[in-house]
């Protein structure tokens, strides 16, 4: 496409549908809806309008109605005094040369600011009014959704079609709502036509962004016309591979997904082409690499030939990016590699097993998680492996990754895992011998290394230290000590230290990539050694190793959060700029204490927890709940799981009394609880998109939801003759752009709704 400005694009657009724009114009705007635009004719920019005046003096489109003359201008800047000036000449000198009683309104057409009234004051007695329409930011669903005439409806659809790239930066979204309209209208194939310019949307600068990829969308695509769809959306991945070469850092998940999920034979050979391509692009980035930065990760790839026939080749793209800084990313691939060993065991697998013996922690932990999530899900997958899980725990001397294990093998011998444990921890055994003394760490190891620690993880060493009982400086002095025996250069890890800093973090911002720092990283799988050590020789209780796991654990074995989706019912609106102190006051909540009967409930499903954290630029919300079914009894208890040091997740757990009086059953990962009635508390974790940027990472909303069966509460609060009490912790946060003058502001408050009989 031959770019152009956007006043010239938009000139084109009105001139293919004049009508659709006026309708756009009509509902995006309240200032101009009463002005009425029904007309048999439309002429555009008509002769004696225009050829009378001074060229530069011609305003961007005239369109004349039967009973009226509409002067659009487009404007891309803000609508300054020069513009004011130069927007009443236009209608002067048309209002001047025109051969008719018709009247004049004139509408600029905005993209860089919000809809509102200018007024330019020529005298206290004389002022000449311009409407702004925004459409920028438009309310595209309530305008869509209010059109009930298919022919209006095709108006609106083909101005947007044809101005897309400047109209909204919701344009995917716009889309969605035009397919979602046409399908309520029986209009099929305008139904897929939309659909496929939202998922276009989603891939417009390629698939850096993997979480933008309608991955939705383009099942009911495929499911419409595979041939069609496929065809489209190969070319298009070949182009953007070209276009945006950067993205190709991610793009293998993207090919991987589609593999699992429609895989066919043709379509597999067409992955493969487009890998040749993925390939032959990524390649050009590392020729003008010095020689050294192929011996840290890419020697493969400088050195693979397209004719390979390596099965593996995507798995090593795969597993060379697993290890990559940024935390979010091996969340990423930590589940996607889980379902590829679970499809593709035969290859995936063994690689896990291989990864064990690599020289990076970091490679040996991910693999021992998955292989450790395998075994809870898909034991029978790793029952050929018994004996080299069982000869792996014997020679690893690393608590996570042995814990892990060992976990691993009581899945599928849990015989055979009780009497290697009483080996390892509870015999003589002094393979593994360390000598405790009362010495420090050295002056060097304080000045250089410990200044430069996350508190993460010196929180680590602390509560470590509490439960084995060994002083934190005898602990740091044995980390101290396996660095300088493995050749740990303080002035190399600190220049590291700083580079990672540099590339991840945002200066003058407080927005930052989680990644996994290397100071960080040195102390925590140093603990992890010189931890197993101590358990290997002085013989700690199971508990003891349960609660070790619980701080040192990177996530939970289970994934909770893999199954997790958008809570499309959960849109949180934040108040406009001149409402945020009664935000801040709590000015939205009208009762912070009340009670409600449970009949007066008429839902058969109660919500009684919703926890969240949610913000945008300025202001942040978080939800924390608590819930009793006396004055002194929980109902839940709540297990904070971490993942991956990017978020938390709250998981819920029934009271054991309630559990076993009512005879309730847990059931799935995420504790949900049923009877012989069926499923009767139930919970749904949810996640609400990602904002994913060059300098920053972090999910805009997540929460958690429980809900229980009104049947069951209200048995509940009969046989136990009481009431539910659901206490809130709400806490709201408003912290100004740099720019601004005023200062940051926090408040919390507790409410309470008691549910009776």
């Amino acid at each position: 496409m031959v770019h152009q400005s956007e006043d010239q694009l938009f000139k084109y657009a009105t001139k293919e549908d004049g009508f659709g724009l006026l309708k756009l114009l009509k509902e995006s705007n309240a200032n101009i809806k009463e002005i009425d635009f029904k007309s048999e004719n439309l002429t555009y920019n008509p002769t004696e309008l225009v050829e009378l005046g001074p060229k530069i003096y011609k305003t961007d489109m005239i369109l004349e109605l039967d009973h009226l003359i509409v002067l659009t201008e487009f404007q891309s800047t803000i609508v300054k005094t020069i513009d004011e000036k130069r927007y009443r000449l236009y209608t002067a000198l048309v209002d001047y040369v025109k051969r008719n009683n018709k009247p004049l309104i004139l509408i600029v057409i905005s993209t860089a600011e919000k809809t509102k009234i200018k007024q330019y004051k020529i005298n206290k007695d004389c002022v000449f009014t311009i409407p702004i329409v925004s459409l920028k930011d438009f309310d595209g669903d309530k305008i869509i959704n209010n059109i009930d005439n298919i022919s209006d409806l095709d108006k609106i659809y083909s101005f947007i079609s044809i101005n897309e790239r400047v109209l909204t930066s919701r344009i995917g979204d716009i889309f969605e709502c035009f397919a979602n309209k046409y399908r309520a209208l029986d209009n099929n194939s305008k139904y897929i036509e939309a659909l496929e310019k939202c998922f276009k949307s989603s891939i417009e600068y390629g698939f850096k962004y993997f979480t933008n990829v309608r991955m939705d969308i383009l099942k009911i695509l495929i499911e419409n016309d595979y041939d069609k769809t496929m065809n489209y959306l190969l070319n298009t991945a070949l182009d953007t591979i070209i276009a945006y070469p950067y993205q190709g850092k991610v793009f293998q998940q993207f090919i991987i997904q589609i593999l699992l999920n429609y895989s066919k034979e043709s379509l597999i050979k067409d992955c493969i082409k487009i890998y040749d391509n993925f390939h032959n692009e990524i390649i050009k980035e590392f020729t003008n690499l010095p020689d050294k930065e192929f011996s840290i990760n890419y020697d493969w790839i400088k050195n693979y030939k397209s004719d390979n026939k390596n099965d593996d080749l995507l798995l090593d793209i795969i597993f060379n990016e697993w290890v990559d800084y940024p935390y979010y990313k091996r969340l990423e691939y930590t589940h996607l590699i889980s379902d590829l060993a679970i499809i593709y065991p035969t290859i995936v697998i063994p690689k896990l097993f291989a990864n064990i013996n690599n020289e990076s922690y970091t490679l040996l932990q991910l693999s021992a998680l998955i292989i450790n999530h395998l075994s809870i899900h898909n034991s029978n997958l790793l029952e050929q492996y018994e004996e080299t899980i069982e000869e792996l725990i014997k020679t690893l001397v690393h608590f996570e990754i042995n814990y892990m294990l060992i976990d691993t093998l009581n899945h599928i011998n849990s015989d055979r895992v009780n009497k290697l444990i009483k080996i390892l921890y509870y015999s003589n055994n002094d393979t593994f011998s360390i000598l405790l003394s009362e010495d420090s760490p050295s002056q060097t190891f304080n000045d250089k290394f410990m200044k430069y620690i996350p508190k993460a993880f010196t929180d680590y060493v602390t509560q470590v230290s509490e439960i084995i009982l060994i002083p934190e400086n005898i602990i740091y002095y044995e980390i101290e000590k396996f660095l300088v025996e493995n050749n740990i250069n303080y002035d190399l890890e600190i220049e590291k230290h700083q580079n990672l800093y540099e590339t991840y973090c945002s200066r003058g911002s407080n927005k930052f990539i989680p990644f996994e720092d290397n100071y960080g990283n040195l102390v925590y799988h140093t603990l992890n050694i010189v931890l197993e050590k101590c358990l290997r020789n002085f013989g700690y209780g199971i508990n003891q190793h349960k609660e070790l796991h619980k701080i040192l654990k990177i996530y939970d074995n289970r994934f909770y959060n893999k199954t997790i989706t958008p809570n499309t019912k959960f849109i949180k609106a934040f108040p406009n700029e001149n409402k945020i102190l009664d935000w801040i006051n709590f000015e939205d909540i009208q009762e912070k204490v009340k009670t409600i009967k449970l009949d007066d409930i008429d839902l058969d499903e109660i919500n009684i927890i919703d926890d969240y954290k949610t913000s945008n630029d300025i202001l942040f919300e978080q939800v924390n709940s608590y819930v009793a079914y006396d004055k002194n009894q929980a109902l839940l208890y709540c297990n904070c799981e971490n993942i991956f040091n990017i978020t938390t997740t709250n998981i819920f757990y029934l009271h054991p009394l309630i559990h076993r009086k009512y005879k309730l059953e847990p059931f799935s990962d995420v504790p949900n609880y049923k009877n012989e009635n069926g499923i009767q508390i139930k919970q749904e974790l949810w996640q609400n998109g990602i904002e994913d940027t060059d300098m920053s990472f972090k999910f805009l909303a997540h929460g958690t939801k429980v809900t229980i069966k009104k049947e069951l509460l209200k048995q509940i609060l009969e046989k136990e003759n009481c009431k539910l009490s659901i206490v809130k912790f709400i806490k709201r946060f408003y912290n100004p752009e740099s720019y601004k003058k005023e200062e940051k502001k926090s408040n919390d408050i507790i409410t309470t709704i008691t549910i009776e009989l």
